[in-house]
């Protein structure tokens, strides 16, 4: 899940040149750029056959995409000095994205990037994709449920929170792929006082809508203190925290039913 992480600052050009190595066509689609049809990496549904060869790339295929980054693709008036976007292939968008042809870009304001293109003013990123996967959607699906079709959608037991709601064992609620705290520690490690930045974005399944709570700590979003915030499907939010409560910490999708099918990790504040 999630594919590489790519920065920019707002001026810069990117240049990406994706090589397919999947058994079925893919795109790259960016989320937020200045782009022309030819790098824009999405079919339209329209009655015409592929028009522009990032629309589809083929297996074994390369492809090279442009996008600049105006003022417009950078932080706003009451963003912190970077944010986040998505990118993902957008030839067959439902089983690409449960495939988990999905990746983050962080682009910063104009001469806020470190040397490493880190934003500055910041010591800890992360980013963190809720997602509601169905694998019987995937382009795996054959490979990894070969029984699928005997199966019958077996459906995992009711919880206490979804006396009324379940699902079969095919459909997860992962972050970042991790379900039920199984993200290593390591992955989530901040110290008391550091300056983290949290970049925070859903998925596009029937219910990708999901209510980001972090226990022990609290964040500011657009200038405003809470310790949960709301994510849309496919969309994008960043949370600032100046953490001060050392201890691991539990980090979870709020909707009872979310949280109890494995929705949740957990993060360590050191002293």
């Amino acid at each position: 899940m999630l594919g590489p992480l790519i920065r920019a600052e707002v001026g810069d050009t990117i240049r990406v040149v994706f090589r397919n190595n999947c058994s079925f066509p893919a795109s790259i689609h960016p989320h937020g750029f200045f782009y022309t049809r030819e790098n824009e990496g999405a079919p339209y549904w329209d009655g015409h056959s592929v028009v522009h060869p990032g629309d589809s790339v083929p297996p074994g295929g390369t492809y090279a995409y442009t996008w600049k980054v105006p003022e417009r693709a950078g932080p706003g008036p009451n963003d912190p000095d970077s944010i986040l976007w998505m990118y993902h292939s957008h030839v067959n968008e439902e089983r690409d994205f449960n495939s988990g042809l999905v990746g983050p870009i962080i682009i910063a304001r104009r001469g806020e990037s470190k040397p490493d293109g880190t934003p500055k003013g910041v010591d800890r990123e992360f980013v963190m994709w809720f997602a509601q996967v169905h694998e019987e959607d995937s382009w795996y699906v054959k490979h990894n449920l070969p029984t699928i079709e005997t199966d019958h959608a077996v459906p995992t037991p009711l919880t206490p929170f979804s006396t009324t709601v379940t699902y079969p064992y095919f459909v997860t609620f992962s972050i970042n792929g991790y379900s039920y705290s199984s993200m290593p520690l390591r992955y989530l490690t901040v110290r008391k006082g550091e300056r983290v930045r949290w970049y925070i974005m859903g998925g596009l399944n029937d219910f990708d809508f999901h209510t980001t709570h972090w226990h022990g700590n609290t964040v500011l979003i657009g200038g405003m203190r809470t310790d949960v915030a709301s994510v849309a499907p496919m969309q994008m939010v960043v949370a600032g925290m100046i953490p001060d409560d050392v201890g691991v910490w539990l980090f979870h999708c709020h909707i009872a039913f979310h949280n109890e099918m494995g929705m949740n990790v957990r993060y360590v504040v050191k002293p």
